[in-house]
C-alpha cells in the first residue's frame, strides 16, 4: 500500500472510530468498516483489532473467517486491493460485503470475482 494511501486510511479510521465512541453512527455494516478499516493498518490480529475498537472479540472473529475464506486475510496480510482506486472506493465496498457475509470472493486463473452468498453453497462460508 503506497504511503498516501495508508495516511488517508489513518484519517479515515480515526474520524470514524472517534465518531463512532462519541455516539455517532452505529450498526453492523459501520463496525464492520472499521474493523475492515483498522485491520489495514494493524494486521489481521483479530485480539487487537478487538481491543483497539473495543469491539467483541468474537464479532472480529467472524469478519476474520470470511475474510481468510476469500482469501483477503492471511496470517500476516490484509489485501487492499481496488480500495483506492476511484474516489468512491469500489474494492472497499466489495471487501465489505464479504466481511458481512454478503457475498464471497473468488479468484480463479481467469482473474478475481465476488459472488453474492445466496449464489453459492453453504459449505463454501
Amino acid at each position: 500500500m503506497a504511503k498516501d494511501s495508508k495516511i488517508l486510511l489513518l484519517a479515515i479510521e480515526q474520524f470514524l472510530d472517534e465518531h463512532r465512541r462519541e455516539g455517532g453512527l452505529r450498526g453492523r455494516s459501520y463496525d464492520t468498516g472499521l474493523v475492515l478499516l483498522t485491520a489495514a493498518r494493524l494486521g489481521p490480529n483479530v485480539e487487537l483489532i478487538a481491543e483497539r475498537l473495543d469491539l467483541e472479540e468474537s464479532f472480529v472473529q467472524s469478519i476474520a473467517v470470511r475474510m481468510r475464506a476469500s482469501r483477503l486475510w492471511d496470517n500476516v496480510r490484509v489485501s487492499t486491493e481496488g480500495w483506492f482506486d476511484h474516489q468512491c472506493f469500489p474494492g472497499f465496498y466489495e471487501d465489505l460485503a464479504v466481511a458481512e457475509g454478503l457475498s464471497i470472493r473468488v479468484t480463479t486463473d481467469e482473474g478475481t470475482c465476488y459472488l453474492g452468498a445466496r449464489e453459492t453453497s453453504s459449505s463454501v462460508m
